[in-house]
């Protein structure tokens, strides 16, 4: 009787412990994921710093695109030429 409860005592000492090293392993890939990730966000932020520089000219180059495209329709600048 002792020893099945002691058998019994000492397979869910293992199994809590098996359960333990996948949570372990799954959480070091998780970790090593996260690493790599650092290197893309880093990279993502340097190539963000680089848009926000020309931000100002694009936005009146595409102003003035919209307003010479927007004001007036194939047809017509057809006419005005």
């Amino acid at each position: 009787d002792k020893y099945n409860q002691a058998m019994e005592e000492k397979k869910e000492v293992e199994d809590q412990a098996d359960a333990l090293k996948s949570r372990a392993d799954l959480a070091k890939r998780l970790v090593g994921g996260l690493a790599s990730e650092n290197v893309r966000w880093g990279e993502e932020i340097e190539k963000l710093r680089g848009n926000a520089l020309t931000l100002t000219g694009d936005c009146m180059i595409a102003a003035g695109f919209v307003s010479y495209v927007g004001a007036f329709d194939q047809q017509l600048r057809e006419e005005l030429w």
